[in-house]
């Protein structure tokens, strides 16, 4: 049987940018679209149904950001983008702990060291959001410039809701430290770089509109 024009694979579950490349997978190409809507700096809430792609977004823009240009051969966005290494800082709450309120600010304080110890930034603060607002100023002066991605910022509560009171009570609890958490960051951001958020459809409600003020 030959082989030659085999259909590429499906990327069915994968939301790594670079697996699809590394494994030549089907891609449908939207970077035109992404180029408009990264061309310009700010703060930008991604807002779709859930397995709608935006994790995959959220990997793709950061291997845009961090100039990996091989990665998009073949692609619009491959002849239109200039591609220089910007800092990129990650904020993925699918790997983030969250099973209490304490595990879910350990887990922060977990990440906000990770991406430090990636760009050679000492953290002195002890306080999450003076620890956060002093990662990104601190990468900021060294590099001129900070692109900050958060992936699923809903998880630590939806995961608890529609259980019982004592799951209840946590993802209240959570959803206090991640407001706290995520107006801090956005207040950095808008100061020092570009913010790109996702989040589902159903959640884009009063509980996260200091987003969008």
């Amino acid at each position: 049987m030959n082989h030659t024009n085999q259909l590429k694979h499906l990327p069915l579950n994968i939301s790594s940018f670079n697996k699809i490349h590394d494994y030549n997978m089907t891609y449908v190409d939207k970077t035109h679209l992404i180029y408009s809507l990264v061309s310009m700096p700010g703060q930008y809430f991604l807002s779709r149904p859930r397995r709608f792609g935006k994790s995959l977004l959220v990997s793709l823009l950061k291997h845009l950001f961090l100039g990996h240009k091989d990665y998009f051969k073949g692609l619009w966005i491959y002849d239109h983008w200039q591609f220089s290494s910007t800092p990129v800082i990650v904020f993925d709450f699918n790997e983030i702990s969250h099973m209490t309120p304490l595990e879910l600010e350990k887990g922060l304080f977990d990440v906000l060291d990770i991406i430090a110890g990636n760009y050679h930034v000492k953290l002195t603060k002890t306080m999450l959001k003076e620890r956060l607002a002093e990662l990104i100023r601190k990468v900021s002066i060294q590099h001129g410039k900070v692109i900050v991605l958060v992936d699923e910022y809903d998880k630590p509560i939806i995961d608890h809701l529609g259980l019982d009171d004592n799951r209840l009570h946590i993802a209240k609890e959570n959803r206090s430290i991640l407001k706290n958490f995520l107006v801090h960051l956005k207040v950095r951001v808008l100061l020092n770089g570009s913010l790109f958020c996702s989040l589902p459809g159903y959640l884009n409600s009063a509980m996260f509109q200091f987003f969008q003020t």
